[in-house]
Order: structure tokens, then sequence, then C-alpha cells
């Protein structure tokens, strides 16, 4: 069973308008209320494919409510800490010249009285699970900044595997408790490693940096170049077909992929295709109840991996 860490979720307002113009009254053609958070994304990708699978965080206020609700009219099975503070909203405006402004809230403080709860609820939840996804980011300051170490830690402890989001400055404290996985952007390798990274080869040794700190597989998502997959003795370049634009930087259905892969015992090459056929889908459409098998396994058809010997 897989258990998704969302330290951040969030209401996502999104409007659609005919015009965003600074000063003028904006009048909404439609709106739509979303569960906002990678940890959700994971979830509910997970939940699209009958993939048993738990969700944990903290919730407060109002939104907090409106969240559980949702949750639990998904059927998509979870238990949070509750906050003091309400869970922030997130509004995005979007015309149709494709112009937008996202306004984001600031995440709520999470109590000392709090965080020990949750690290109680997460150490209880995880005797019952094979695979731990962490996920969140742009935390409040009141929550510290080895968090992911901490959850890792525990991880290991009781011998689960860690599938941590690199997403978020704290991946630097969690690669040091060494989770099973990483799954991070070149850019973010970029600023991880504080260099400029223009060539695959140095992609690869920047990631072995990673690896040697006792991590068992490192992911790098290329976005519309595809991922290279770098393990403890072997590598792999991961090719994708041409797609116009570009994919994002969204990390959650690669996770999702490779969770779902590792928890059925898929073999590795199985398990590579379905993180990189997850990431395509749910970067190319955010409505991820529009998700498919049929999708998945079309891309996957389409997918190319190739050795790397180090």
């Amino acid at each position: 069973m897989i258990l998704t860490v969302d330290l951040n979720p969030a209401i996502e307002k999104r409007y659609i308008v005919d015009n965003i113009s600074i000063g003028d009254n904006i009048k909404a053609n439609s709106f739509t209320y979303n569960l906002s958070g990678k940890g959700i994304k994971v979830a509910r990708l997970l939940n699209i494919f009958n993939e048993n699978s738990f969700i944990t965080g903290f919730l407060g206020g109002i939104n907090g409510e409106y969240f559980h609700t949702k949750l639990k009219d998904a059927g998509i099975p979870h238990e949070f800490v509750g906050i003091k503070e309400d869970i922030r909203t997130i509004v995005k405006l979007k015309d149709i010249s494709e112009n937008y402004i996202n306004i984001m809230e600031e995440a709520p403080r999470i109590t000392r009285e709090e965080l020990v709860k949750f690290y109680n609820l997460s150490s209880r939840l995880m005797e019952n699970m094979d695979i731990i996804c962490g996920l969140g980011s742009t935390f409040h300051p009141s929550v510290p900044k080895d968090i992911y170490f901490d959850l890792i830690t525990l991880a290991n402890k009781k011998r689960k595997k860690f599938i941590l989001d690199g997403t978020e400055d704290k991946i630097k404290y969690g690669i040091d408790a060494s989770p099973y996985m990483v799954v991070l952007s070149k850019r973010e390798l970029e600023g991880l490693m504080n260099v400029t990274l223009d060539f695959e080869n140095q992609i690869i040794k920047s990631g072995q940096y990673i690896l040697d700190r006792g991590v068992g597989f490192v992911i790098i998502d290329l976005q519309e170049k595809g991922s290279i997959v770098l393990g403890q003795d072997k590598g792999y370049r991961v090719e994708i077909p041409h797609y116009d634009g570009n994919l994002g930087n969204d990390h959650s259905g690669m996770i999702a992929g490779f969770a779902l892969g590792i928890d059925r015992n898929y073999d590795l090459e199985m398990t590579m295709k379905l993180g990189q056929a997850f990431s395509i889908v749910t970067n190319i459409d955010p409505d991820l109840e529009a998700t498919e098998i049929s999708d998945i396994k079309r891309i996957m058809g389409q997918i190319d991996i190739y050795s790397i010997n180090y």
C-alpha cells in the first residue's frame, strides 16, 4: 500500500474570463473549485488506477473541512492532523488569450503540538504501508527544514521505501537520510549542485552525487526530452515522442507511476515507462479524471529506453 504525504494542500479556485485587464471589474464565464497539492494529485491518480493508497498531512479551517468532504466523496482514504489555521487558497484567473494570474496565499503556521501529532500519526500509518511518497512545497517557516530527513529516517527504520519529490528547497536535507528514490528536474539538480548542466554526461555525474549519499534511484525529469534514471549499478535514458510546448515541471504523475510500478512488483523497464507515461499525461491535461488507462498504455508503447553504463 502507498502512503502519500502532502504537507501543504490547498483549495484551488479557477476562473475563466474574457480578458484580464488591470483596474477593471472582471466577470467570470466559468469557475471550478478543486483540491490542489502534489500529494493530492498522486493519491487521485492512484485511486483512478485502483491502487490502494492513503494520504496524510495537515488540514484546518473551513477549507480543510471542504477538503475532507471532497476526499471522502472521491473514496480516497485519508487521515490528517487538524491544525488551528485554515489551509491556503490558490486563485487562478485565465482569459481567452491564455493570459493568467495566480494568487497564492501563504501556507498555514504549524504549531509544535501539531507537528508532534503529525510525526506520531506518520509513524503509525507507515506500519501498514510499503511505499511513502513525500511531496509538498512552499511551507510556512514554522515547519522545520529537516522534516523530510525525519520522515525518511522513520521510513528507513521501518524498512519502507520513500520516494522524495525534488521540487522543494528542503530536498538537500532529505537526501542526507538516504531515501529509496529522488525525483527532480534538471533545473532543480542545477540548484542543488550550484552548477549549470549543459550536457547529459554532466547531468549523469551530478545525479551520481545524489546516489553517493545512499539514495537507491535518482530520476531526472528532462520534461519534453524524457528523463534519465540512475541506479546504483546502472543508468537508463528514457526517450519520448515529440510534444509541442513545455510539458511542465510537475513530478506528481511521475512519482505516482513509479510508486504504482514498485508496489505492484513490475520490472524496472515497465516501471520506468509507467512513470514517464503518467508524467506526460498529467502535464498535458490537468483534468486528472479524464485520464484513461488506454492513454497510459498508448504512450508507454512510444517510449524507448537505452542503457547507460557508468
